[in-house]
């Protein structure tokens, strides 16, 4: 399929990529063609940044999808090996601190040095930084906008596993997968609802003839057997462009 990248200075190339793609091959595909080095790179899709390590099916691309492309300059690539000082708003105490993180330190790691400093435990509130929530698993690397003077990282409280700061209303469109008829659906599911709300939405999409489903299944999130289907899908952290796939019941491997 192919997908369009946009870049501030009218720069517009047309990429062919395929689904088991990363990011981190797109970017090398850009490299190829324009000469711009992947380590300027950073892209976005839908105003959300892409991790390198996340491939085409989890950004929720599609044939035409549009990229925009943001690139650094020589002197801000190269600015960005030196460890990072991360600007955190505490919601607690009100007050603004900073931490220093090395870039190839996780946004977990920084998450617990965070923790240390404010003395608050990391399992009681997650990073937001420009309103989107910070991928735990992901490098401080992958964030070049910690180095804006207006960047500041938010501690957003996590009350009984959602948000203080989410409405009931939220919504996040994901990739549903169902792997033994090969089809993929687009959803747009309401993040306080459970997995059993979107397994009665399946299923009415089955008897409305849109989907074939296995006679018994169950849900797969990140590799992971979803037992409980009457927790909140915020709870799962579910965002948008994850895929959710569906496997038949009986089978041996789902991981």
């Amino acid at each position: 399929m192919e997908i369009s990248i946009h870049a501030h200075h009218n720069l517009e190339i047309r990429l062919e990529i395929s689904h088991f793609d990363t990011v981190a091959n797109i970017k090398q595909k850009i490299q190829s063609l324009t000469g711009i080095a992947a380590s300027r790179q950073t892209l976005f899709f839908n105003n959300a940044l892409l991790q390198d390590d996340a491939d085409v099916e989890r950004c929720n691309l599609f044939d035409n999808s549009r990229i925009r492309l943001l690139i650094r300059s020589p002197v801000a690539a190269e600015s960005m090996k030196d460890p990072a000082r991360v600007l955190v708003r505490n919601p607690i105490s009100k007050r603004h601190v900073t931490v220093e993180a090395a870039l190839e330190c996780s946004v977990s790691r920084l998450k617990q040095s965070i923790a240390e400093s404010e003395r608050v435990a990391a399992e009681l509130f997650t990073l937001f930084l420009f309103g989107r929530e910070m991928d735990e698993e992901a490098e401080v690397r992958a964030f070049p906008g910690l180095g804006r003077d207006d960047a500041v990282v938010e501690m957003v409280l996590v009350f009984g596993g959602t948000r203080n700061n989410c409405s009931s209303g939220a919504t996040a469109k994901v990739l549903v997968a169902v792997v033994a008829a090969n089809v993929k659906l687009t959803i747009t599911v309401t993040l306080s609802h459970s997995f059993g709300e979107l397994r009665r939405e399946l299923e009415r999409l089955r008897k409305e003839g849109k989907v074939a489903l296995p006679e018994s299944w169950i849900f797969v999130f990140r590799k992971e057997k979803v037992m409980i289907e009457n927790a909140a899908l915020e709870k799962f952290k579910v965002v948008v462009g994850d895929v959710i796939q569906v496997h038949p019941f009986a089978f041996e491997n789902a991981v």
